[in-house]
């Protein structure tokens, strides 16, 4: 049985780190964990992410800082948009 994707955005002091996290059996009893793209505050103008919303497909987020900034992340590339 193939796997299902989840995605998950997980925020520390300095750094978001957007994660693919596939289950590898069908009773989701294990799983992989890869990083898609991470994003440290001088991506950001300096400034914290403060929320995030992750749109799979095309393998985008968008992130608003904490001074109220929105960013058009693309995770294939780690690119950002303002």
């Amino acid at each position: 049985m193939s796997g299902v994707d989840s995605y998950l955005a997980v925020r520390t002091f300095d750094t978001t780190s957007v994660m693919r996290v596939t289950t590898t059996d069908a009773f989701k009893h294990s799983a992989q964990v890869a990083e898609l793209a991470s994003f440290v505050h001088t991506d950001m103008g300096h400034r914290a992410i403060v929320d995030i919303k992750l749109i799979p497909l095309p393998c985008e987020a968008l992130a608003i800082t904490e001074s109220g900034a929105l960013y058009r992340l693309n995770l294939a590339d780690r690119q950002k948009a303002v």
